[in-house]
């Protein structure tokens, strides 16, 4: 009796399985043609192979719910003849287009080394006519035959799957046994198409689960790519013709290696605190220090700034979590709509401190204590080459958990201190706190040691600076101490309400966080610099810091270069940006200078500068798009390390 209940699902499953087989052979025959652009081993091949079928079938699934669903259907008309063929010409039809649209990455892999996006073949169709169809088809015939063999062989093949019709095909026993199939099989069939149980749907970004950043593409497939690509932007490829460094990129190339110094292999522990606004520290609030209503939250970080090379004009690239990883540890701002973990862009090819530091020696971890899975972090690092991840799974008691978010912070920053201390030297790490944020919860064992301020926020700062002083007592008992650089900033500044002083609720203001470089053992890391500074300068001035002797990409500098030009931009939404260039803070729009602010001067923004003089509107025009229209060429080419650069680079002299 059950054979006969699950003949429907049998024949449907044969069917699937046909396409999966398909889209494995597709990415091996993908690898053979373009495996000089991948950074794997032959060993590791199989593995890659294996990894992709999660993509695959997460396309599978998605793509032919429909068929799944019409073959499942707990009715007898399923047995008529002319319905199957009906069905079977659309499951044809769904996957002969699924198979066309992964041959065209074939080519398109060879011009930008990603796979091509809903946004990006959209722009190609609309692009096609029937007057270059013969061109095409000279030009870029191998897509073509792969498309055709492939198609041909799956009709072939499909047709030999033959049906068997069950002999139960009515009754209370068959409507019963296949509604439960039914149910089970779609929920099933969802659960494949989401990509399985983690807390969000399988996106691109997950790839980076198995493999790091340039080889992204091999284990996803383009069906899959522009599932998720559809809502997604991409940039117009119309870029100013003013800037002549635009397509050398020759100024984003930094090298800060001094040969009459050797390299410097200090640990690093980067801390990024979560919504920690510059407001919260009083010594970098020395003008608001003489206001009854202001309150320093931060002893502890006052004291070790005594100490520190601190950043007092220090600016967040953007407002979001996800945004603030590659700014920190790759140097690489998101200037669009879209979070650049979550955009069409994140298939390019990345460098970041682990995988630059990774040919030096050094161990990466990453910490956070939130649940795994919590905006994707645990695949974003491990795509820029972190060697370890430690999230809330992985820390030993579940009674330090907050009830909302995760760990609470004073006992997940010892837990990294415990884990540091394990760990071969040289070691890379990062630490994203989670505690400064809404609900503002303090642990119980600690309530009585934190008094209520203004805002429910500013008890949860002072709680965190108490997590901090707590971390450097434990780590500086440690051998490691004082062979490491520290560094602290913050993801972002608070939302809008969760600001109090004026200053910090618009303009500048409201995007100023902490930049504080702490090296215990060199006592000579002891400056105030006031100058512009931003998120993107992180990684370049830690590069700098160790004397790197390599060239890197990076659109920030470092803090230590005193040539360098200083300024700050941050993404405000809707096309439009902050930019800040010495005491201007600038504001554009579509490329367009809106108004601008002598902030300093004008701290509460009440003096618009409607018309900039003639002279400085076109050199700051000429410094602002530049910036962007490179931004734009780097993310649509892929030139955003130095390998790739010094690519396009090589082609543009030999098109010359």
């Amino acid at each position: 009796m059950m054979k006969e209940h699950l003949k429907y699902l049998k024949f449907l499953l044969k069917k699937l399985l046909l396409i999966l087989v398909f889209f494995s052979l597709l990415r091996l025959l993908f690898y053979i043609l373009h495996h000089n652009e991948f950074d794997i081993s032959l060993s590791e091949l199989p593995g890659i192979l294996f990894y992709g079928i999660r993509f695959d079938l997460s396309v599978v699934f998605t793509a032919n719910l429909l068929i799944i669903l019409l073959y499942l259907l707990p009715f007898p008309f399923r047995s008529n003849r002319f319905y199957r063929s009906s069905v079977n010409f659309i499951f044809i039809l769904i996957n002969i287009i699924a198979f066309s649209i992964y041959a065209i990455d074939f080519e398109f892999f060879n011009l930008y080394q990603r796979r091509i996006s809903y946004p990006e073949l959209s722009s190609f169709l609309e692009n096609f006519n029937m007057g270059v169809v013969f061109e095409f088809i000279v030009n870029y015939w191998i897509p073509l035959i792969i498309c055709l063999f492939f198609s041909c062989l799956f009709i072939l093949i499909n047709k030999n799957i033959r049906f068997r019709k069950p002999r139960l095909s009515s009754g209370w026993n068959y409507y019963t046994g296949q509604t439960l199939i039914f149910l089970v099989f779609m929920g099933l069939s969802i659960l494949l198409g989401r990509g399985g149980l983690q807390m969000k749907p399988l996106d691109i970004v997950m790839a980076g689960h198995y493999t790091k950043s340039k080889n992204i593409s091999l284990v996803t497939n383009n069906p899959f790519v522009l599932i998720k690509t559809l809502d997604r932007e991409s940039f117009d490829q119309d870029t100013s013709e003013s800037c002549p460094e635009l397509y050398s990129g020759k100024k984003y190339i930094k090298s800060y290696y001094d040969p009459g110094k050797d390299f410097n292999s200090k640990n690093i522990v980067i801390i990024i605190l979560e919504s920690f606004s510059k407001e919260f520290i009083g010594s970098l609030n020395p003008n608001f220090q003489q206001h009854q209503d202001y309150h320093d939250y931060t002893p502890f970080l006052d004291s070790l700034i005594n100490h520190s090379f601190v950043c007092t004009n220090a600016f967040a690239n953007d407002e979001n979590s996800i945004r603030a990883l590659p700014n920190i540890i790759s140097g690489i701002p998101s200037l669009m709509k879209d979070n650049l973990p979550y955009s069409l862009y994140i298939q390019n090819h990345f460098s970041s401190l682990s995988s630059l530091l990774k040919e030096k020696g050094y161990h990466s971890s990453f910490f956070h204590g939130g649940k795994n899975g919590t905006m994707s972090f645990d695949a974003l690092v491990k795509l820029n080459e972190f060697d370890r991840y430690y999230g809330m799974n992985e820390y030993p008691g579940k009674e330090d958990y907050d009830g909302h978010w995760g760990i609470y912070d004073d006992k997940f920053f010892g837990f990294m201190a415990d884990k540091l201390d394990e760990t071969k030297q040289p070691f890379l790490s990062v630490v994203f706190s989670l505690s400064n944020h809404a609900p503002y919860k303090v642990p119980e064992r600690l309530q009585s040691n934190f008094q209520e301020y203004e805002l429910p926020i500013h008890r949860v700062a002072a709680y965190t600076d108490y997590s901090l002083k707590e971390f450097f007592e434990k780590a500086s008992r440690m051998d490691w101490f004082s062979s490491t650089v520290f560094v602290i900033t913050a993801d972002h500044v608070p939302r809008p309400q969760e600001r109090y002083k004026a200053f910090y609720q618009k303009g500048p203001g409201s995007r100023m966080v902490p930049i504080i470089f702490y090296d215990p053992g060199n006592p000579n890391l002891n400056a105030s610099f006031s100058e512009t500074a931003q998120q993107i300068d992180i990684m370049p001035s830690l590069l700098d810091y160790l004397n790197y002797d390599k060239q890197f990409f990076a659109f920030g500098s470092s803090l230590f270069d005193s040539s360098a030009k200083r300024f700050a931009i941050t993404y405000l939404g809707n096309n439009r940006h902050l930019y800040i260039k010495d005491s201007l803070a600038i504001y554009t729009k579509n490329d367009e200078i809106s108004y601008a602010y002598l902030y300093q001067e004008d701290s509460l923004l009440n003096n618009k500068i409607k018309a900039l003089p003639h002279y400085l509107q076109r050199a700051l025009k000429q410094e602002i798009f530049c910036f962007r229209d490179f931004y734009v060429e780097a993310m649509i080419r892929n030139k955003l390390t130095f390998e790739r650069n010094l690519y396009h680079n090589n082609l543009q002299s030999w098109a010359n």
